[in-house]
């Protein structure tokens, strides 16, 4: 995930959020800047406030970072090892930090810890419809 802040480090203002394709500048941060669960909280509660999606501050042994909630209507696939099979889309989410997602296929997944991944067994939960298998198997 990237986007702007007023001053170009975590610590700024976070202005908008740095679509996919587009080019950075002096005021684009990646997650990877993020280095205090502070900063990560404070991102996540400023990029919920502003795009009006839920996002949450992840903890990733040292790394920080934050992502997107899934949300209602969202279309999702579910992955293993390379191979992934569209899962429907997103019918209900809970509320709270360790959200649970379930899909109109019946599926449930759970979001493990402080991560960004929501589980269902050893399936992972993707954005978008995909539908392909791990060639090399």
């Amino acid at each position: 995930m990237r986007f702007e802040t007023t001053d170009g480090t975590p610590s700024g203002t976070v202005t908008r959020v740095v679509e996919s394709g587009e080019k950075w500048n002096e005021r684009t941060v990646y997650a990877h800047h993020i280095k205090t669960a502070g900063q990560a909280e404070r991102i996540a509660a400023e990029l919920t406030s502003l795009t009006g999606d839920q996002h949450f501050a992840t903890s990733r042994g040292t790394g920080r970072g934050v992502v997107r909630a899934p949300h209602v209507g969202d279309l999702v696939s579910r992955a293993f090892n390379g191979d992934y099979y569209p899962e429907g889309e997103i019918v209900h989410v809970t509320k709270g930090t360790h959200k649970v997602a379930k899909t109109s296929t019946g599926a449930t997944f759970y979001r493990s810890k402080k991560s960004g991944a929501w589980l269902s067994g050893g399936w992972s939960l993707v954005g978008g419809h995909v539908s392909k298998l791990n060639p090399h198997f």
